[in-house]
Order: structure tokens, then C-alpha cells, then sequence
């Protein structure tokens, strides 16, 4: 299935990766895999979505997930500082399809007990989000030169 967002674990043709490389911005935050999707998307590189499955073992420490969450909404915070066209977007993403689409489609499937995961996922990444862009906006840091060119939705 094509798509133009590609989220981990991935696959890459190494001439993708020359071409895009990555962009120091979002070292030490989330959404490293975001921004190069969209680099790609922009360079022209086909990207999509196989069939197959991977296991990923997650921390059974509350605490480590919060982080990760947090981690994430900061990224959240840099890819609306980079592309700007995205902000509604993402924030219907964190604040809208995480707690309720996808909590929905957890209950409706029988797996209710995750609904507070989604919210938590949703929430938390979108109210460390605000502050984090504030900050951006306030600080104006450099990012990357690529991409040259920013297609809107």
C-alpha cells in the first residue's frame, strides 16, 4: 500500500537515505522517522506499507513510557516548527484519532483495556507539545536546509 508516512521499523534503499540523510534538528527528541518521511515524500522516493509483522518489546515501567510520550511530543513540537502547513494536522492526530478514533477501534475490536493508552498517547504528547513549540518559536533555532521545497496537503 503506498503512503507518504513511514514509521519505524522501516526499510530504506540506501539511495534514499544518501539523498535525504537526516536532519540534526531532531536529535534527542521523537519523529526522527517523520521528518524523513516527509523529506522523502518531497524528494520523490515511493514509500509504503507491507504486510509484515514485527514484535517490539515495550518497558513495563509507567514512568519510561511517560518519557517516551514526551519525547514524542517534543518531536511533535519540531515537526510544526519545520513544516508549519502540518500544525493541523498534528494536532488533530494527537488531540482527536489517538484518544477517540483510535480508543474506539480498541473497544470496538475488544481490546477496551488500551483506551487509556490512546488518551495518554493523544494527550500527553499533544499538552507537552504546546509549551515545547512556544519555546521553539520564541528561540528561533536552525534546523536543516532540506527540504528546499514544502508541499502542502
Amino acid at each position: 500500500i503506498d503512503t507518504n508516512m513511514v514509521g519505524r521499523p522501516s526499510l530504506y534503499r540506501s539511495e534514499a537515505i544518501k539523498h535525504c540523510g537526516f536532519d540534526s534538528f531532531f536529535d534527542g527528541v521523537g519523529d526522527e522517522d517523520t521528518d524523513l518521511s516527509m523529506r522523502m515524500e518531497i524528494a520523490g522516493f515511493r514509500q509504503g506499507i507491507g504486510t509484515g509483522l514485527t514484535k517490539r518489546q515495550q518497558t513495563p515501567e509507567f514512568t519510561e513510557i511517560v518519557k517516551k510520550f514526551i519525547k514524542h511530543g517534543k518531536g511533535d513540537a519540531q515537526i510544526i516548527y519545520k513544516y508549519p502547513h502540518k500544525v493541523g494536522r498534528i494536532m488533530f492526530h494527537l488531540a482527536i484519532r489517538y484518544p477517540f478514533i483510535r480508543g474506539w477501534s480498541a473497544i470496538m475490536r475488544g481490546d477496551g483495556v488500551y483506551l487509556p493508552f490512546y488518551f495518554m498517547y493523544g494527550w500527553i504528547r499533544f499538552f507537552t507539545m504546546l509549551p515545547e513549540y512556544i519555546k521553539l518559536r520564541i528561540t528561533k533555532p536552525k534546523h536543516g536546509a532540506y527540504p528546499e521545497k514544502v508541499k502542502d496537503d
